[in-house]
């Protein structure tokens, strides 16, 4: 499977989301870090929640050391952030257990979820908020299908 990443930013929720699908690195996030940077709606005080269950993760300590060299270069947060992340299989919650403690030295607070219900609760979205972030995600990975 080709890799794949696709993002929307919805402003008025503070949230940016993101959909991966097909093999995934730390190379990649970078490189989609940077997509954000250069978007126009991004804010570095926004949430993320990011979607993994449609991907395979690789990564390896250099690649994750790697890429919070880039954080730390290239986004400067001032205050923390939440970082929701879904995932489905064992390979993808081992690479976001490397992930978490150097990501906490960074002002983002990351917790992984199976179920998106149990991740926007701990995001602090309302029930309508809920409604509009998963139709959201839904038309990020509809386009990305087709």
């Amino acid at each position: 499977m080709i890799s794949f990443t696709s993002y929307t930013i919805i402003p008025d929720l503070k949230l940016i989301l993101v959909n991966c699908q097909g093999t995934i690195t730390f190379k990649d996030l970078i490189q989609l870090n940077l997509r954000f940077i250069a978007d126009k709606l991004y804010d570095s005080s926004f949430d993320i929640l990011m979607d993994f269950r449609d991907s395979t993760a690789l990564a390896f300590k250099l690649d994750v050391a790697e890429f919070f060299d880039f954080f730390k270069k290239t986004i400067s947060l001032s205050q923390r952030v939440r970082n929701g992340i879904l995932y489905n299989t064992p390979n993808q919650k081992f690479i976001i257990s490397v992930y978490k403690p150097t990501a906490s030295l960074m002002k983002v607070d990351v917790e992984a979820f199976r179920e998106i219900n149990e991740c926007l609760v701990w995001m602090q979205f309302s029930s309508n908020e809920q409604v509009t972030i998963k139709e959201a995600l839904d038309s990020i990975k509809n386009k990305s299908s087709n």
